[in-house]
């Protein structure tokens, strides 16, 4: 029945359409109004994970499962402990995307690009975590955003595309980890030193690339 995503479409569609109509009525309780989304976002995720089991060609539907796990969990979690639903609700779904973008990755390695998205959800999953944390934290969370952004970039240049190393991505990693580190820990009297030795280590990590070159 799944073989086309059409078919899948097109039984979601009428369930969502049922949920709601039962819904405006009232015929669905109160209780159960967060349970029938999550159930629906169950089916679909798991119609999507068989779809690419049965044709692992499929990447783009493990990458929708996986979203659709994370719309799944999120909204179990407002059921069962809306407390924390506020808190981990977003992280949840953030790295559920990130998850998905990085099974594209994992299932065809010549989809690099897809490193990118899933550096960048996870990062925001971290920041949105942070800030929803009612402790005072040590770190500016906002410059975790630009430490993960680096790590992605960092992680990108180890990666071969049609036997060629990403060497370039090294060029945005760098800056992006200083800018992270100095914007999270950094304050304004500690910028006035760490700026001058950022310079320094950039002008030798330059001259040692050109000297390397060389040899």
């Amino acid at each position: 029945m799944f073989k086309d995503h059409r078919n899948l479409l097109g039984v979601l569609l009428i369930l969502f359409g049922v949920y709601l109509v039962l819904e405006q009525f009232g015929i669905i309780p109160a209780s159960a109004r967060g349970l029938v989304p999550a159930a629906l976002f169950i089916i679909a995720a798991i119609s999507l994970f068989s779809m690419f089991f049965a044709n692992p060609s499929r990447w783009w539907a493990a990458m929708v499962g996986f979203f659709l796990s994370g719309l799944a969990i999120s909204a179990l979690v407002g059921v069962f402990a809306p407390d924390m639903s506020e808190r981990i609700g977003g992280p949840i779904f953030l790295g559920a995307l990130s998850l998905g973008f990085a099974s594209v990755f994992l299932i065809n390695r010549e989809l690099w690009w897809a490193i990118i998205p899933s550096g960048v959800t996870l990062s925001l999953a971290a920041v949105s975590y942070f800030e929803s944390t009612p402790e005072q934290l040590p770190f500016e969370p906002a410059g975790v955003l630009f430490i993960g952004l680096g790590l992605t970039f960092l992680l990108l240049s180890t990666v071969k595309a049609q036997g060629q190393q990403l060497a370039w991505a090294i060029y945005p990693a760098i800056p992006l980890l200083v800018f992270g580190t100095m914007l999270a820990l950094g304050t304004e009297q500690s910028w006035s030193v760490m700026g001058p030795l950022l310079l320094i280590a950039g002008g030798v990590w330059l001259l040692y690339s050109s000297l390397r070159k060389r040899n």
